[in-house]
């Protein structure tokens, strides 16, 4: 990887201040032409090569063209601008549409780097469109994320449950080191990607649980796409793939029976099913003291799915939680849980409106 101190002492670069999407697009330019003029560092390879054929810059292109041209054209260069601004080194480069257009084929192969850890999340091709669409992996739910590594330190033990394709595995893994991180994913499809991710990570602190954690042991009906999308209980919310509505059955085991010992932070996504999950780790609750929960909270989508969206927050609050906030994911920022109640009683949230509870006794 390109390091982000390389780049700055030659880049006649904007200061740095909040971007817009223009600004954004401007950074990526500057960042591209600025490349022409860099002095060569050996540790540099590809500001190298754009350095002695910088008479290959086209400018007379339109701007949109012209970055096009330039990613294709030294694409280790490419990749290292968008992999500092996924990491955070640098503006937001990678919110740009057209950075988005161009960073599939970047990093084909690769895996898309990913913020807080130098772990690479590979995503099938076929599954491009929703999980760097619809989910947002390169710039997957960026409070929440912040949120979940402040409560992480060396040492801790980390369950995800719903782990999906593994973006908060991967991140928990860097963050506690010598612990260990448990993930729990029931989906065939997402479990083939999960591992996939554990094993060309190289990560020996992870534990995959194959299954669906639930209230007690049992089959569960899983709903899934081919993109890898599942739902146990689809309903007029849940986004439309084709091909959704595929039936599964996967086994359901409490939480209680498989995690023994110190637990610190769980994160829980379970597609409309946490309040089972939570009722299903009772013991790892009350065994554990200082456990910090983070759980997904989707309102409009539990009571279109018939069940109470306060049924939630009353359980955490019944297993000792008292220091619970909310993170709004369409405002992204963070409220009083009941700031959060209020809004959900006066039944005006939007229809997609998800948010995470972060729970701390």
């Amino acid at each position: 990887m390109l390091p982000a101190s390389h780049l700055s002492p030659y880049l006649d670069l904007p200061p740095l201040r909040p971007p817009t999407n223009d600004q954004e697009f401007e950074w990526l330019l500057c960042l591209a032409s600025g490349l022409q003029a860099c002095q060569v560092q050996p540790e540099a390879p590809a500001v190298a090569d754009a350095a002695k054929e910088s008479n290959l810059w086209p400018f007379g292109r339109k701007r949109s063209e012209s970055v096009i041209w330039f990613a294709k054209r030294f694409p280790s260069t490419a990749r290292a601008i968008l992999t500092l601004s996924i990491r955070g080194l640098l503006p937001p480069l990678h919110k740009h549409w057209l950075a988005r257009s161009f960073a599939p084929d970047l990093f084909a192969g690769r895996g898309f780097p990913m913020w807080g850890t130098s772990c690479r999340l590979h995503i099938p091709r076929s599954s491009l469109n929703v999980y760097l669409g619809y989910m947002d992996l390169l710039d997957h739910e960026p409070l929440t994320r912040r949120v979940l590594a402040g409560l992480l330190r060396p040492g801790a033990v980390f369950m995800d449950v719903g782990a999906n394709v593994g973006y908060y595995t991967l991140l928990a893994a860097g963050k506690v080191g010598s612990g260990q991180v448990h993930a729990v994913e029931c989906s065939p499809k997402n479990l083939a990607v999960l591992c996939e991710n554990v094993r060309n990570n190289n990560l020996h602190n992870v534990k995959i649980h194959p299954f669906a954690a639930s209230s007690q042991r049992g089959l569960l009906t899983l709903s899934v796409s081919p993109v890898g999308l599942s739902t146990f209980r689809p309903n007029s919310r849940w986004l439309k793939v084709e091909g959704l509505g595929e039936q599964v059955t996967v086994p359901c085991v409490p939480l209680d029976e498989i995690v023994r010992g110190t637990v610190d932070v769980a994160k829980i996504d379970a597609e409309g099913a946490e309040l089972e999950v939570l009722q299903g780790m009772s013991r790892i609750l009350v065994e554990n003291e200082h456990i910090s929960i983070v759980v997904e909270w989707a309102p409009p989508m539990l009571a279109d799915a018939n069940k109470d969206p306060m049924a939630l927050p009353r359980c955490l609050q019944a297993a000792g939680f008292r220091k619970i906030s909310v993170v709004d994911q369409l405002s992204n920022r963070r409220i009083a849980l009941g700031e959060a109640i209020e809004r959900v009683n006066s039944g005006q949230l939007p229809a997609g409106w998800v948010a995470d509870m972060i729970a701390r006794k």
